[in-house]
C-alpha cells in the first residue's frame, strides 16, 4: 500500500503540464472521458499511478461531489487536521455548486493550505477551477469545504509497534531528509529483534564509518546533507529500542 508520499511524487512531476484546446489533457484521455472539467480526473490518474486501490477502493469518478459522498459514506471524508495526501474539496464563493474544485493537499500552514490540483490557473487570474494546467496552489483554509482521507499505510505507527521507539526518536527519523523512506524500510524489514539498554550506536556506510555518535538533532542534519540518497535496502538499524538485520549497517543509538 502506497504512502501520501508516493502520491505527491507523482503529482508534483506533472506540475506545469497543460491541456490543449477544448480541455484536452491525458488525464481524461487515460479515464476515458476527456474534453471535460478534470481536476478529479487528474487526482484520479495520480493514484492510479503510485496504488489503484487506494482511491475509492479501485473505483473512479470524475466528480467532486460524487467523491465527497463517496467518502462520507465510508468515514473517509474530514473537514479539520487536513494532512498531505488528503483530497481536498473546494468551495469556491460566488458559485452555483458546494463541490467546485479539488486538489492533493501537499502541506498546511496556519491558515493555508497548499495542494497540487489540475484544471486550475497558475495564479489568482483566470478560473481557478477550470483553469489549463497542472500548478502548486496556496489557497486560504476556509475554502475547503472538506477532504477524502484515502487509507494510506502508516508506516511510522507500524515501526513504532514494532520496535517501542518514542514519539520524539520518531521524530528525529521523519525529520532527516529521507525519513519517510527509512521508516518505511525499517517498518517493513522481516527480520527483527529486540536489542538491550546498552547498545553502541554508529553509522556506517558499506564499510566505511560515517558517524559514531548519538542519534539526535545534530545528527540527523549531517546525513540530510549528503549528495546522494542513501540506499536503504543494505542497512541496519540498531538502537536503544530494536534491531533490524541485513547485509550492512546503519546503527543508531
Amino acid at each position: 500500500m502506497a504512502q501520501a508520499s508516493d502520491i505527491l511524487a507523482v503529482a508534483v512531476k506533472e506540475i506545469g503540464t497543460v491541456e490543449q484546446s477544448g480541455n484536452r489533457q491525458k488525464y481524461g484521455n487515460a479515464y476515458g472521458m476527456d474534453g471535460v472539467y478534470w481536476c478529479m480526473q487528474f487526482v484520479w490518474w495520480c493514484f492510479q499511478q503510485a496504488d489503484k486501490a487506494l482511491f475509492m477502493d479501485g473505483g473512479k469518478t470524475a466528480s467532486c461531489g460524487e467523491l465527497m459522498r463517496w467518502a462520507q459514506a465510508h468515514g473517509q471524508w474530514v473537514t479539520k487536521g487536513y494532512r498531505p495526501g488528503d483530497v481536498l474539496i473546494y468551495d469556491f464563493p460566488g458559485t452555483a455548486y458546494k463541490t467546485d474544485h479539488c486538489g492533493i493537499c501537499e502541506s498546511v500552514s496556519g491558515q493555508y493550505v497548499t495542494a497540487i490540483e489540475g484544471n486550475t490557473s497558475n495564479g489568482n487570474t483566470g478560473s481557478q477551477s477550470n483553469g489549463d494546467g497542472v500548478y502548486r496552489r496556496k489557497r486560504k483554509l476556509s475554502l475547503v469545504l472538506g477532504a477524502y482521507r484515502p487509507k494510506y499505510t502508516d508506516y511510522r505507527a507500524q515501526l513504532q509497534k514494532r520496535s517501542g521507539l518514542e514519539d520524539k526518536t520518531m521524530d528525529y527519523l521523519a525529520a532527516y531528509k529521507y525519513g519517510s523512506d527509512l521508516i518505511r524500510k525499517l517498518a517493513t524489514m522481516k527480520q527483527f529483534a529486540r536489542f538491550g539498554q546498552n547498545s553502541k550506536g554508529c553509522v556506517q556506510r558499506g564499510h566505511s564509518l560515517i558517524h559514531d555518535k548519538i542519534f539526535d538533532n545534530k545528527t540527523v542534519p549531517k546525513h540530510s546533507e549528503t549528495s546522494q540518497k542513501f540506499p536503504l535496502r543494505p542497512y541496519l538499524l540498531r538502537q536503544n529500542f530494536g534491531c533490524w538485520e541485513n547485509e550492512k549497517t546503519l546503527k543508531l543509538q
